[in-house]
């Protein structure tokens, strides 16, 4: 259906982590990942999302910003 998943889990290291939080924030706003580079940009709360880290590293399960490349831009 088109409905969306209740809850998005995220298990690995920070990349991982960072994708799962993107995916939950696209999924209720919509539009494209680039869309949100930047503070402050997402209007709606994303879907419900757990983070489970199996690397020591970057702390990503625990910051509110996913960090990713935008190779069209440079950012």
């Amino acid at each position: 259906g088109k409905s969306a998943p209740c809850a998005i889990v995220g298990v690995g290291g920070g990349i991982t982590l960072d994708v799962a939080k993107a995916i939950s924030n696209l999924l209720t706003n919509g539009g494209k990942a680039e869309d949100y580079q930047g503070w402050d940009l997402v209007q709606k709360p994303g879907v419900y999302k757990i983070g489970i880290p199996t690397l020591s590293g970057t702390g990503a399960e625990a910051t509110r910003t996913c960090v990713m490349t935008n190779e069209a831009n440079g950012l």
